[in-house]
Formats: C-alpha cells, sequence, structure tokens
C-alpha cells in the first residue's frame, strides 16, 4: 500500500459521509510539507516522504470514482486488502482514460481474476507459436516467461516481436495495436497492455495516440508522463 501510496499525483475518494476525514488529510499533508523530520518516528517519515512526492491532491466524489473504476470498489466490511491483492496480485497502471488503457510491467499475471476484475475486453500481450497454440501467452522473452492461459470472451493480440532494441516487426506490430485499441474504444471496451516490459508497452500506447488522436511522438510521450508512470525507459519508446 505505501508503494501506492507514494505514487503521484494521489487520489482520495470521498462520499458524504467522510468528507471531514479527507480535509483532515489534507491538513495532515500540509502540515508534513514544514514539519521538520523526527527519527524513529515511522509515520511521521512516511507522511514527509508522500508530501514532497506530491504534484496534486485529487478529490473525487465516490460515486463518480465508482462509476468508472467499478472494479477498484468493494462494499461490506468482510473485504480484507490482503486477500484482494493475494488473489489478483500486482495490477497495471491505468494510463488512458477512453478507451481504458492499462500498462502492465512483467510483475502482472493475466489471471482470469485480474482481468475479469478490471473489466478487460482486449489484452496485446507479446507471444510465440507455442502462445497461438496452446491458448497461452507470455512466451517470445527470455524462455523462462510465466504464461498466461487465454480468458474466454477476450480478444488478444498476440505480437511475437522480441524483448530487443532493433526488429523488423516492430512497424506491424505498431499498426496492429493501434487498430486494435481502436477496436476497443468502438467496442467501449477496456485494454491492457503488456509486451514485455512496461517500456516496451508504452510504446504501443504512444502509438495509438499518435495514429488514433494525430499526436506528435512527444505530445504522446507528454501524456504517458502524465496519467504518472514512472521508471519508463524513453530510449525504448
Amino acid at each position: 500500500v505505501m508503494g501506492w501510496c507514494l505514487q503521484f499525483p494521489f487520489v482520495v475518494v470521498y462520499d458524504a459521509a467522510s468528507r471531514p476525514r479527507v480535509e483532515w488529510l489534507v491538513g495532515v499533508l500540509r502540515q508534513a510539507v514544514a514539519a521538520p523530520r523526527e527519527e524513529g518516528d515511522g509515520t511521521r517519515t512516511l507522511l514527509k516522504r508522500l508530501s514532497n512526492q506530491l504534484r496534486q491532491v485529487l478529490l473525487l466524489r465516490h460515486d463518480d470514482f465508482a462509476a468508472t473504476f467499478p472494479a477498484c470498489c468493494a462494499r461490506g466490511a468482510d473485504w480484507n486488502a490482503s486477500d484482494f491483492f493475494g488473489r489478483v496480485g500486482a495490477l497495471p497502471r491505468c494510463v488512458l482514460p477512453w478507451p481504458r488503457v492499462f500498462l502492465a510491467g512483467r510483475q502482472v499475471r493475466l489471471t482470469e481474476d485480474l482481468i475479469r476484475t478490471l473489466g478487460v475486453t482486449h489484452i496485446i500481450v507479446n507471444a510465440d507459436s507455442f502462445d497461438v497454440m496452446d491458448n497461452t501467452s507470455g512466451g517470445g522473452g527470455n524462455g523462462l516467461s510465466d504464461r498466461s492461459s487465454d480468458v474466454e470472451g477476450v480478444r488478444y493480440l498476440k505480437c511475437d516481436v522480441p524483448d530487443r532494441d532493433a526488429s523488423p516487426d516492430l512497424q506491424a506490430v505498431l499498426e496492429g495495436a493501434v487498430a486494435f485499441l481502436e477496436d476497443c474504444a468502438a467496442q467501449n471496451g477496456a485494454a491492457v497492455i503488456r509486451v514485455h516490459g512496461q517500456s516496451r508497452g508504452a510504446s504501443l500506447a504512444c502509438a495509438f495516440l499518435m495514429g488514433a488522436r494525430g499526436l506528435s511522438a512527444e505530445a504522446a510521450w507528454e501524456e504517458l508522463r502524465a496519467a504518472g508512470i514512472q521508471g519508463l525507459d524513453r530510449s525504448l519508446l
């Protein structure tokens, strides 16, 4: 949870009953900016680090958030974060609001639980000939890839592209990804891109922004940066 909190921008979801707690949290963060660091106080250290990394605090009404990201909402006192993340694993990052596109790194496993939870309809993933025959994905990497079984009802674009800078097939993969994501948008769907690491996948998201929306490479890159995705290797884009 700490790792997610230290990503920015920081989003707080509230309803009428929790508005006072939201205002309290914002006040605590403001105080942490000016407060001296106290050794041994883990909570204050975390707040100080959090406040230093924030660009902005976004306050979202619960009803609006739930309508856009229903998979992120739960009801009842029995919900447990440890059980949830133990079941679905690491979550991909949302990089585009429409079509909703999630960018997955190597640590994300494309299990049926994760895909159903996020409401994913389209998946772009690295694969090889064995994946095509076995209805799996994840091959074409270092030979030790953790392959995932295809999920019924989900459309896949399986890209047999190596994880290296130069590939003669890369242009065809980018063009195919643009058309695939345009189809996702036309169906009001949601997509996951998991092509080797996050930086490789980000190149496909940039290609979509350039091909479907007419953005320049620089503008497409800035839109990904605006989504708060950290650690991308721009040389791979």
